[in-house]
């Protein structure tokens, strides 16, 4: 953050983003910004990502980007950043320690024609150079630390779900809904279980919440994401998901499918995440998908023992 500010400050009237590359994919997500006013242009900014095989995109010293959004804001932000590096407003720095990609820093000026001259192109570039290392440490302590974050979250998820056998409609499925939610920063979350030909929202959490408690699986959005099985990240929900099938307040969404072996019994999705869901969020709740889908199966096999139980006193009683 420090950094940024420093980077905006070095042209008039100036806005910085800093990109760091995510190890899994080779991409970049931004993880700090200076200079930006709005909360719509910072949603924005959080949604965007650089992909290092694009072309829409070329920093100073020649690499070329690509982007992706995940959110409509930052859609809309992708296609004007383009026409301001070719204008010469914005520029994308590429940041390097030895042979190794850091980062872009992405500085650009709300000043009116402002363009960048050789000697701030310089000063920016030498505090790249000089501050590389930092930032990569930097980058490693956090990714770092998200890791173990992420696993603390799902190692105490585990523990709680496999020890709450309350069955079906007890507390292991609040707990699945609450902690889904928690786990990616999503503002609701809801848990979908086939039941017959439909897919029955039994439990939810935040919001927004489902509009139907019942969807088809042959003529629904989620019966289809259901059939197929695999985890789908909505950037747009108000144009990706049919009006009836959804909420007014819902923006981004992330379906996760619940898998047991080939068995499918449903689905967990959460929503509206700021900025956006990426690959590491769906990295994450696919992990703790598996979570849920244990304890689901822990909760019927308590449920299906207690019935044996009743059942075998009432032949004794007999």
């Amino acid at each position: 953050s420090r950094l940024a500010e420093v980077l905006a400050g070095t042209v008039g009237e100036g806005c910085c983003t800093i990109f760091l590359v995510n190890p899994e994919t080779g991409g970049l997500a931004p993880c700090a910004g200076f200079g930006y006013g709005s909360k719509e242009c910072q949603s924005a900014l959080q949604g965007l990502r650089l992909c290092p095989s694009g072309s829409t995109l070329s920093s100073v010293d020649g690499k070329s980007y690509g982007f992706c959004s995940s959110n409509k804001a930052s859609s809309t932000f992708a296609d004007i950043l383009p026409e301001a590096v070719r204008s010469g407003s914005a520029s994308l720095f590429h940041i390097t320690n030895s042979d190794r990609m850091v980062g872009v820093a992405l500085v650009s000026s709300e000043k009116p024609g402002f363009t960048f001259d050789d000697a701030t192109t310089e000063l920016i570039g030498g505090i790249l150079n000089t501050v590389a290392v930092a930032i990569e440490s930097a980058a490693t302590a956090r990714q770092t630390k998200r890791q173990l974050l992420e696993s603390e979250s799902l190692r105490r998820v585990a523990n709680v779900l496999l020890q709450s056998p309350e069955g079906k409609n007890g507390s292991v499925l609040s707990l699945i809904s609450d902690e889904a939610r928690t786990i990616v920063n999503g503002m609701g979350s809801v848990l979908m279980l086939l039941e017959g030909d439909s897919l029955h929202c039994v439990c939810g959490s935040g919001a927004p919440r489902c509009p139907l408690e019942f969807y088809p699986v042959d003529s629904t959005y989620y019966g289809s994401a259901f059939q197929a099985g695999e985890t789908i990240i909505v950037r747009d929900a108000q144009s990706e998901i049919p009006e009836a099938e959804r909420s007014d307040e819902l923006r981004t969404l992330i379906v996760v499918p619940l898998l047991e072996g080939d068995k499918k019994l449903g689905l967990l999705m959460v929503s509206n995440k700021s900025g956006g869901f990426d690959h590491a969020d769906k990295r994450i709740m696919e992990m703790f998908a598996a979570q849920a889908v244990l304890a689901l199966r822990n909760s019927r096999m308590f449920e299906q023992s207690e019935k044996l139980v009743v059942q075998g006193e009432r032949q004794r009683l007999a």
